[in-house]
């Protein structure tokens, strides 16, 4: 059994940027350098958020050419309603269930992701 690698990601509304290339071959790079049987490569892609939602930073980052050869792609939108419904599951652990945490893991998601608003 092997390993997915979340190996690049990107946000549909803006397009790929170096950062998206440079995740991509350390994906490709640790593939190559530690090899096991069934180990894919995972391209993201961020379909739900708008141009306007992005960092003012990632904003201005020329787009650039990005045809990864990905194993698997997986868009956000489907990923959607599901990651609602564990997040749900999750927060409404009692305290003595839930994981133990070096930070709030509850308000990182909320601070930082826009499906749970």
């Amino acid at each position: 059994m092997g390993t997915i690698i979340d190996a690049g990601h990107y946000y549909s509304a803006h397009g790929p940027t170096m950062w998206s290339r440079l995740g991509w071959q350390m994906g490709e790079a640790h593939k190559h350098e530690n090899p096991k049987v069934g180990d894919k490569l995972l391209l993201f892609i961020d379909d739900v958020h708008s141009a306007e939602d992005l960092h003012p930073l990632e904003r201005r980052k020329p787009v650039v050419v990005f045809q990864p050869a990905a194993d698997h792609v997986l868009y956000e939108s489907d990923m959607r309603n599901e990651a609602k419904e564990i997040f749900s599951i999750l927060i409404s652990l009692e305290k003595k269930k839930r994981p133990k945490q070096k930070w709030n893991m509850v308000l990182f998601w909320r601070a930082n992701c826009r499906f749970v608003r």
